[in-house]
Protein backbone atom coordinates (compact mmCIF):
# COMPACT_ATOMS: atom_id res chain seq x y z
CA UNK A 1 0.00 0.00 0.00
CA UNK A 2 1.30 3.44 -0.92
CA UNK A 3 1.01 6.05 1.83
CA UNK A 4 3.07 9.11 2.70
CA UNK A 5 5.30 8.32 5.71
CA UNK A 6 4.20 11.56 7.44
CA UNK A 7 0.55 10.51 7.11
CA UNK A 8 1.30 7.05 8.48
CA UNK A 9 3.06 8.73 11.41
CA UNK A 10 0.02 10.96 12.02
CA UNK A 11 -2.16 7.82 12.21
CA UNK A 12 0.26 6.31 14.73
CA UNK A 13 0.47 9.51 16.80
CA UNK A 14 -3.30 10.12 16.78
CA UNK A 15 -5.08 6.75 16.60
CA UNK A 16 -8.40 8.18 17.86
CA UNK A 17 -8.40 11.21 15.55
CA UNK A 18 -10.73 11.17 12.55
CA UNK A 19 -9.08 11.33 9.12
CA UNK A 20 -10.79 11.95 5.78
CA UNK A 21 -8.96 9.91 3.16
CA UNK A 22 -9.01 9.02 -0.50
CA UNK A 23 -8.28 5.33 -0.88
CA UNK A 24 -7.78 3.28 -4.03
CA UNK A 25 -8.69 -0.40 -4.06
CA UNK A 26 -8.10 -3.46 -6.22
CA UNK A 27 -11.39 -5.18 -5.32
CA UNK A 28 -14.67 -4.54 -7.12
CA UNK A 29 -16.14 -1.36 -5.64
CA UNK A 30 -19.22 -3.09 -4.21
CA UNK A 31 -17.09 -5.68 -2.41
CA UNK A 32 -14.57 -3.09 -1.19
CA UNK A 33 -17.34 -0.85 0.13
CA UNK A 34 -18.82 -3.76 2.07
CA UNK A 35 -15.40 -4.59 3.54
CA UNK A 36 -14.88 -0.97 4.60
CA UNK A 37 -18.31 -0.74 6.23
CA UNK A 38 -17.75 -4.03 8.08
CA UNK A 39 -14.65 -2.41 9.59
CA UNK A 40 -16.70 0.57 10.77
CA UNK A 41 -15.23 2.92 8.19
CA UNK A 42 -17.61 5.59 6.94
CA UNK A 43 -17.75 5.67 3.14
CA UNK A 44 -18.51 9.25 2.14
CA UNK A 45 -18.22 8.93 -1.64
CA UNK A 46 -17.50 6.32 -4.29
CA UNK A 47 -14.95 7.41 -6.92
CA UNK A 48 -15.29 5.14 -9.94
CA UNK A 49 -12.77 7.08 -12.01
CA UNK A 50 -9.92 6.18 -9.66
CA UNK A 51 -11.36 2.84 -8.44
CA UNK A 52 -11.64 4.14 -4.91
CA UNK A 53 -13.52 5.96 -2.18
CA UNK A 54 -13.49 9.00 0.04
CA UNK A 55 -13.71 7.62 3.57
CA UNK A 56 -13.65 8.86 7.13
CA UNK A 57 -11.99 6.74 9.79
CA UNK A 58 -9.79 6.84 12.86
CA UNK A 59 -6.03 6.72 12.66
CA UNK A 60 -6.16 3.22 14.13
CA UNK A 61 -8.56 2.05 11.40
CA UNK A 62 -6.39 3.64 8.72
CA UNK A 63 -3.34 1.80 10.08
CA UNK A 64 -5.28 -1.46 10.00
CA UNK A 65 -6.12 -0.86 6.34
CA UNK A 66 -2.40 -0.80 5.50
CA UNK A 67 -2.39 -4.56 6.18
CA UNK A 68 -5.10 -5.27 3.60
CA UNK A 69 -3.73 -6.46 0.24
CA UNK A 70 -6.71 -4.96 -1.65
CA UNK A 71 -5.90 -1.39 -0.53
CA UNK A 72 -3.63 0.17 -3.16
CA UNK A 73 -3.06 3.64 -1.70
CA UNK A 74 -4.33 6.20 0.78
CA UNK A 75 -3.94 9.96 0.97
CA UNK A 76 -5.59 12.84 2.76
CA UNK A 77 -8.69 14.23 1.09
CA UNK A 78 -7.80 17.88 0.64
CA UNK A 79 -9.44 20.89 -0.88
CA UNK A 80 -8.35 21.46 -4.49
CA UNK A 81 -7.57 24.96 -5.73
CA UNK A 82 -7.16 26.03 -9.32
CA UNK A 83 -5.36 28.99 -10.77
CA UNK A 84 -7.15 31.06 -13.39
CA UNK A 85 -5.04 33.59 -15.23
CA UNK A 86 -6.21 37.13 -15.95
CA UNK A 87 -6.13 36.25 -19.66
CA UNK A 88 -8.94 33.75 -19.15
CA UNK A 89 -11.44 36.50 -18.32
CA UNK A 90 -10.18 38.79 -21.06
CA UNK A 91 -10.66 36.11 -23.72
CA UNK A 92 -14.04 34.89 -22.55
CA UNK A 93 -15.90 36.73 -25.32
CA UNK A 94 -17.99 38.75 -22.90
CA UNK A 95 -18.41 42.43 -23.66
CA UNK A 96 -17.64 44.91 -20.93
CA UNK A 97 -19.59 47.61 -22.76
CA UNK A 98 -18.49 51.04 -23.95
CA UNK A 99 -16.56 49.87 -27.03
Amino acid sequence: MTVDPALRQAWQDHPAQSFRLIIRVSLALDEAEEQLRLRGIRVRRRCRLIQGFVVECSGASALALTQEPWIISAELDREVHTFISADTNRNSGKSRGGS
